[in-house]
């Protein structure tokens, strides 16, 4: 099986999202540091939050998506450079038809992702330093992979049985 996770550290007062097969192995991991350049070094208090079975074969698994009767939003959380970067390069990101979320946004904290380094028609949301939401650019819609989100519906419905 294969596990999104949330842990949530006191010490620093931050989330960190990822993903794993072993949940419990890798909370431990992060806070014996064995990631060095990673986000989770800034605590060691990490602690697990609720982790979701995701059953699905899809090569995207947002960190955020949800849907509503006209649209569907896809969010991407970052919280270092090197991850976003990363994450541009993967082939769904590239080409718009096979992601996910119809309107997508990263988000991250104030200053990390500059307006002029987003993908075409993404936006940008701003973690400021008041813990408050800003929008920063508003995302326009484009085509998304339905079958995709379909996959990912289905998923989290089946793990919830």
């Amino acid at each position: 099986m294969h596990f999104l996770y949330i842990i949530y550290s006191k010490q620093s007062h931050r989330f960190y999202i990822g993903e794993t097969q072993n949940v419990e192995k890798r909370v431990l991991m992060h806070n014996q540091h064995v990631f060095k350049n990673a986000f989770t070094t800034s605590a060691e208090d990490w602690q697990i939050n609720p982790a979701i079975d995701m059953k699905t074969v899809e090569s995207e698994q947002p960190d955020v998506i949800g849907w509503a009767d006209f649209c569907n939003v896809m969010i991407e959380v970052k919280v270092g450079k090197g991850n976003f970067i990363k994450d541009c390069k993967k082939p769904f990101r590239k080409c718009s038809e096979k992601g996910v979320g119809e309107y997508r946004y990263y988000f991250c904290p104030s200053g990390l992702i500059k307006e002029s380094e987003l993908p075409e028609n993404w936006g940008l949301l701003y973690l400021n330093d008041e813990n408050k939401i800003e929008i920063i650019k508003v995302a326009l819609i484009q085509e998304a992979n339905l079958k995709a989100e379909r996959n990912i519906l289905i998923s989290l419905i089946r793990g919830q049985g």
